[in-house]
């Protein structure tokens, strides 16, 4: 279960253009519907500014969140599922150990984290 949590958060932080693109669409329309809504003052840009803002305040929240879990989980896994020794079934397969850390040889990953 531990495994499977830290995989799928490991997989939705990893970085993509697409992230990055709505992210800063995201950061440039926050002035850009208030500086609009305050020349024209328009509604709809105030709500523009409104709902920019808010969604910039939920994905922060998230992203900590989503931190959180993530180094909850990784820590879980250097705790508990040390390599070489018998490990329960909540902790990661060597090919998922592979997946964690794929710049690095096999078996070094652990270590890496424990740093």
């Amino acid at each position: 279960a531990a495994a499977d949590v830290a995989r799928f958060v490991w997989l939705m932080m990893e970085p993509s253009p697409y992230h990055f693109l709505f992210g800063l669409w995201l950061a440039l329309s926050i002035p850009l519907c208030g500086y609009l809504g305050l020349k024209w003052t328009g509604q709809n840009f105030t709500c523009c500014f409104c709902t920019c803002s808010g969604l910039s305040s939920f994905f922060g929240i998230l992203a900590v969140v989503g931190e959180h879990v993530h180094l909850s989980s990784m820590r879980f896994l250097v705790d508990q599922c040390q390599p070489g020794f018998e490990a329960s079934a909540d902790c990661p397969s060597h090919d998922a150990w592979a997946m964690f850390c794929p710049d690095l040889p096999p078996g070094a990953c652990y270590f890496d984290l424990l740093e």
